[in-house]
């Protein structure tokens, strides 16, 4: 279940492209990031391309080192899943996803588990360029 603005989002989303979101895990870690509402795929011909609702009423993340962790929980319900902000528009969805990251100081605070931003600053280098000053 996804809440939005502390309810259950139940919102039509035919005119939203995607989403910015939250989960917190039991222990209070953290990880900001984002899911397209819809994919689109080619049909046989490739010529046309067939919009479909994607599997984000299910999605936890696509990062790997999050979903061991959700895995070693003892079940889903203590994983908290917020949309903090929709999107739409792909150049909406980016920038919102980057704001969050930037604003949330995702790669110096060790509550939160995302380990780059677009997939240009690493978590790993930070202390190495505060130590350049």
């Amino acid at each position: 279940m996804w809440t939005y603005r502390g309810s259950v989002f139940d919102r039509e989303i035919k005119d939203l492209f995607g989403f910015i979101y939250l989960i917190t895990l039991p222990d209070g870690g953290k990880y900001i990031g984002k899911k397209n509402f819809y994919t689109l795929r080619r049909k046989r011909s490739f010529k046309k391309c067939v919009r479909a609702e994607s599997n984000w009423r299910e999605y936890y993340s696509s990062s790997e080192d999050l979903k061991a962790l959700i895995d070693t929980c003892e079940s889903k319900e203590g994983i908290q899943r917020e949309i903090l902000e929709l999107a739409i528009s792909q150049g909406h969805l980016n920038y919102l996803e980057s704001k969050y990251l930037f604003q949330n100081n995702v790669l110096e605070s060790p509550e939160y588990l995302n380990q780059n931003i677009m997939g240009r600053y690493f978590s790993k280098n930070v202390e190495k360029y505060s130590q350049v000053i």
